[in-house]
C-alpha cells in the first residue's frame, strides 16, 4: 500500500519564483535507508528507521520524514519519484532537504532527484562508507556536513548536491569509485569547468510536470548493455524494451557490425544511448574525431546530450523521458 502522501501529486512544476518558506531555517531529511541505517539484527545488517536517534542533539531545527528503510539496490525509479514529489510538494514548508540514502546507487538517486526539481531547492543527498556499529562509522560525519552547508546555503540558491566524505559534488558529476574508502565519491570533472547550466542535468518543464504530477509510474525496460573487445551483440534479446543504453568504450566507439545491427534492428523501434564508460567523457571529441558525433547522431543514436553520465545516470534520464512521453502520464 502507497502511504497517502504519494497519491497527491503536483499538478505542475512551479516556473516562478517560490514563496519564502513557511518554516525559516528548518531542515526536512528524509531517510531511505542504506548503510547510514544499518542495525545488527540476529548477526545481521538491516536497514533502520534511525535516523532520529542519529541527529539527538544535533540542532533543533531539523524534521524527518521516514519514507523507507531499503538497501540501496532496491531503491527503484518510482522511489526516486516519490521522493521528488514529496520535496517537490514541501518546498515552500522548508528552507532545505536533506535525503539520506545507500551508497551503491547514490548517484542515480541524486541525479534522478536533480532532473525532477527546480533549481534553487537545495537537496543535499548523503550516506556513509560505514555502518552505525562499527568504531570508524562516517555516517555523522555526513550529516553533520550536510546540516552545515543547507545552513550555508542561501534560500533559493541551491540545487541537488552530492555530499558524502566532506566533498560537495553536483548531482550529475558524482561517481563512487571505490566500495570501502570514505573518500569514495568523486567528481567526474574540475570544478573550473563545473557550470550549474549543463542540458545532462535538465528535463524539460513538460516532461518534468507530466512526471510530478502523475501518481504511480507504469514499468520501464531499458536494459545497459556494455561493450567490448570481441562482444557479440544480439538484437533479438531486446525485442520489445523501451529503450537501451549502450556503454560504450572511449569516444563512444561502436564496432561497424554492432553499429549496422543496432541502426537496422533497434533503432527503428526504440531510443538508444550511448553513454562513454570513462568518467571525465564530457568533451565533444569532434576536434580529434572529426565528424565522429555526428553520424553517429545522423543514424538516430543519442550522445551529445548524454555526454559525461554514466550509463547508470543516462538510464535514469531516458527512462523518465520514456515515461513521461508516454500517453497515459499525458493526460
Amino acid at each position: 500500500m502507497r502511504r497517502a502522501h504519494q497519491k497527491t501529486q503536483t499538478a505542475c512544476v512551479r516556473k516562478y519564483a517560490r514563496k519564502a518558506p513557511s518554516q525559516p531555517g528548518r531542515i526536512l531529511i528524509i531517510e531511505l535507508g542504506g548503510t547510514i541505517s544499518l542495525e545488527l539484527t540476529d548477526d545481521r545488517a538491516v536497514p533502520t528507521h534511525n535516523i532520529h536517534t542519529l541527529i539527538g542533539g544535533l540542532c533543533n531545527h531539523l524534521d524527518v520524514h521516514s519514507f523507507a528503510a531499503k538497501n540501496s539496490s532496491e531503491i527503484t525509479l518510482q522511489d526516486i519519484l516519490d521522493v521528488g514529489s514529496y520535496i517537490h510538494e514541501h518546498a515552500d514548508a522548508y528552507s532545505a532537504f536533506i535525503v539520506t540514502t545507500g551508497t551503491d546507487t547514490l548517484e542515480e538517486v541524486a541525479y534522478g532527484l536533480s532532473l525532477l526539481l527546480d533549481d534553487g531547492t537545495m537537496v543535499v543527498v548523503t550516506g556513509a562508507m560505514r555502518p552505525p556499529f562499527v568504531a570508524d562509522f562516517d555516517g555523522m560525519k555526513s550529516l553533520n556536513a550536510a546540516v552545515e552547508l543547507c545552513e550555508n546555503t542561501r534560500w533559493g540558491t541551491g540545487s541537488v548536491v552530492v555530499s558524502v566524505g566532506g566533498f560537495v559534488i553536483p548531482a550529475w558529476l558524482a561517481h563512487k569509485r571505490s566500495t570501502t574508502r570514505l573518500d569514495a565519491f568523486v567528481s567526474t570533472m574540475s570544478a573550473s569547468l563545473q557550470s550549474p547550466e549543463k542540458a545532462q542535468s535538465k528535463l524539460s518543464t513538460n516532461l518534468r510536470a507530466a512526471l510530478l504530477s502523475h501518481p504511480e509510474l507504469p514499468s520501464v525496460d531499458i536494459p545497459i548493455v556494455s561493450l567490448s573487445v570481441g562482444a557479440c551483440f544480439q538484437s533479438t534479446r531486446y525485442a520489445g524494451a523501451d529503450g537501451l543504453v549502450i556503454s560504450c568504450p572511449g569516444a563512444c566507439s561502436v564496432a561497424t557490425e554492432t553499429r549496422a545491427a543496432l541502426i537496422q534492428n533497434i533503432l527503428p523501434f526504440m531510443p538508444v544511448v550511448l553513454a562513454s564508460r570513462c568518467e571525465d567523457s564530457h568533451g565533444d571529441v569532434s576536434n580529434y574525431y572529426p565528424g565522429h558525433f555526428d553520424a553517429l547522431e545522423a543514424s538516430g543514436f543519442r550522445v551529445r546530450e548524454f555526454l559525461g553520465l554514466s550509463a547508470q545516470k543516462a538510464r535514469v534520464k531516458l527512462a523518465f523521458e520514456v515515461l513521461a512521453g508516454r500517453s497515459e502520464l499525458q493526460r
